[in-house]
This record gives C-alpha cells, sequence and structure tokens, in this order.
C-alpha cells in the first residue's frame, strides 16, 4: 500500500493534483477510512507540486496548511515564504514557521539550521529540526551542519531560543547512534569536546 502510495505521489502535477487530492477525500467518504500519514504524505506532495496554489487550497486548516508549506519550501524556500506570510491567518503561525523550517532542511540542513540561530522566527522548534537534518544528511552530517550555521551565524547564536533543542537533539541523536554502536564511551569523548564552548 506504501509502495503504491509513493508511486501515485510521485506521478503528481498540477494537472492531476485535485484528482489525487480527491481520490483520498473519496476513500474516506465511501469506506470511513482514514490514513493520516498518507493524507500528510499528499498535501507535502500538492505542495511541492502546486507551490502557492496549494498553501491557499490548504489555508483553512492551519496542519494542512502547515504541509503544504513544507513541500513548497523544499522546492522554493523563498517563494514558500512569501506565500504564507501573505495568507491571512498563517504569517504569524509557529507550527507553519517550523513547517517551512523543516521543508528547508530536507535539502539544505545548514541553511536552515542558519536561519534558526538567526534569531528572526520565534516559536521554532529545534528539536524537530534537528532530527529532519538528522533524517537529510545523517548524524555526522547534521553535526557537521550545526556546527557551520554556527560558525556563520550571529556571535549569540548559541543563546538563540532554537539553540537548546537543536543541541539537545544532537546529543540524544549521538548517545543512540554510540549506544546501538555498542560504543557508549564515545559519547564521553564528545562531551569532553563541548567544555568551554
Amino acid at each position: 500500500r506504501m509502495a503504491a502510495t509513493t508511486i501515485l505521489l510521485e506521478s503528481m502535477t498540477p494537472e492531476n493534483a485535485a484528482a489525487i487530492r480527491q481520490a483520498f477525500l473519496d476513500i474516506t467518504t465511501q469506506t470511513g477510512r482514514r490514513n493520516d500519514t498518507e493524507w500528510a504524505l499528499m498535501v507535502r506532495r500538492c505542495g511541492t507540486v502546486l507551490g502557492a496554489r496549494a498553501i491557499k487550497e490548504f489555508a483553512a486548516d492551519k496542519n494542512n496548511a502547515a504541509l503544504a508549506v513544507e513541500g513548497f519550501a523544499f522546492v522554493d524556500p523563498e517563494g514558500a515564504l512569501a506565500a504564507f506570510k501573505a495568507e491571512e491567518g498563517l504569517g504569524d503561525s509557529k507550527t507553519v514557521t517550523n513547517a517551512w523550517l523543516t521543508g528547508v532542511c530536507r535539502k539544505d540542513p545548514q541553511k536552515a539550521l542558519t536561519i534558526a540561530l538567526g534569531g528572526e522566527h520565534d516559536g521554532i522548534n529545534g528539536g524537530a529540526l534537528l532530527n529532519q537534518a538528522i533524517q537529510s544528511a545523517g548524524v555526522e552530517g547534521a553535526r557537521e551542519a550545526l556546527q557551520r550555521a554556527l560558525d556563520a551565524g550571529p556571535e549569540d547564536a548559541v543563546t538563540s531560543e532554537a539553540f537548546p533543542g537543536l543541541y539537545n537533539a544532537l546529543a540524544d541523536a549521538l548517545l543512540h547512534k554510540y549506544i546501538t554502536n555498542e560504543t557508549p564511551g564515545e559519547m564521553f569523548k564528545w562531551l569532553e569536546k563541548q567544555k568551554g564552548q
């Protein structure tokens, strides 16, 4: 089922997006079934394929709008930011801002982490963002992207609202990696390197 859903969503175009969306709605109206995971994948894909149009179509529900923003941000971060800021009720939404950063992070973790540490957006979920960076680049890639973002960011980046969540999620991921590798002592080495930074 997931393979079929993936193939269907990969085939989405601006011309068939409405029909695919309707098919998802038809499944629920005809059978009462719902699958939130598949629905989220479909809305994200609509954002990727339809851009600002998808944000308008899903704007009535902030969670769906956030998924559309995430999909749009994956292909056009600036366009997605402008589109959701222009949509009434979405511009100041922390949920939508976090979704936008997640979309940016799917393609460019360093860019997303630099934005998060810049301090111009409130309510950033640093833990979720770092976890997306790990999904995009692996734990070492996410660690490197965070270091480069810190190096490129303002001097007070470590005092930003987002930094504790980013750092704690990185520490959790490294600990999980070292425990899984049966080398938990490596965590002590990493923590030792953090002293004085």
